[in-house]
């Protein structure tokens, strides 16, 4: 009797192992999921996205940086790009505060839910404070050089250099405009699910998840 007991604790054991690591795995990937937000890591958190997930974070990236208009067919210099990048990188840290895993709930082998309670800003609250910053006097401090550039290389030229003194007029009030936002703390629900590779991927948040 000793041999098949023994088998069958085995098995259980391994069995519990393996929900262990699902567990872990699952835990792990939305930890990294909303630190990636908090830190304002938008493409780290896509990398451990899938569907309408990854969706919602490019859909956030594309509205943060769509504040600003460009014309269309505008090209993009390097430079632009990092002074954009930084805006969402800030924009983003600034508005995900904390979280906390409060619930794992296994759905299946690869699949679960996981509730976690995060506290963020308030988006009236962030729109209002960016609409406070003025970066009008930026844009008379750098007049003649904007002028001088639209002079001698055109008037892409010149918006081009006119769009990065406002970008980082905004980059460098982002203090300021943190301390103007308002905070709350919600729960927001996750499913998560393991890829063909064997790694868990956020795959779908629902719209609303989020409650005050």
């Amino acid at each position: 009797m000793k041999k098949p007991f023994s088998l069958i604790l085995s098995l259980a054991l391994s069995a519990s192992i393996a929900g262990c690591a699902a567990d872990s795995g699952a835990r792990n990937t939305a930890d990294s999921f909303l630190n990636a937000l908090e830190t304002g890591d938008l493409d780290g958190a896509i990398a451990v996205s899938d569907g309408t997930a990854r969706e919602g974070v490019e859909a956030l990236k594309a509205s943060t940086l769509a504040i600003f208009q460009f014309p269309e067919g505008f090209e993009i210099s390097d430079e632009m790009q990092a002074v954009m990048d930084e805006f969402v990188r800030g924009s983003t840290a600034i508005s995900y505060k904390s979280h906390k895993i409060w619930n794992m709930k296994r759905i299946s082998d690869d699949e679960y839910e996981v509730t976690a309670i995060v506290t963020i800003a308030d988006s009236q609250s962030l729109a209002d404070a960016i609409a406070a910053v003025d970066p009008q006097s930026d844009i008379n401090t750098y007049a003649d050089e904007i002028n001088e550039i639209t002079l001698n290389e055109g008037e892409d030229a010149g918006f081009a250099r006119m769009m990065f003194v406002i970008y980082d007029c905004y980059n460098r009030n982002m203090d300021e405009i943190e301390s103007h936002l308002r905070f709350e703390d919600g729960s927001i629900i996750m499913t998560l699910k393991k890829n063909k590779d064997g790694n868990w991927t956020v795959s779908d948040i629902p719209t609303d998840s989020q409650s005050d």
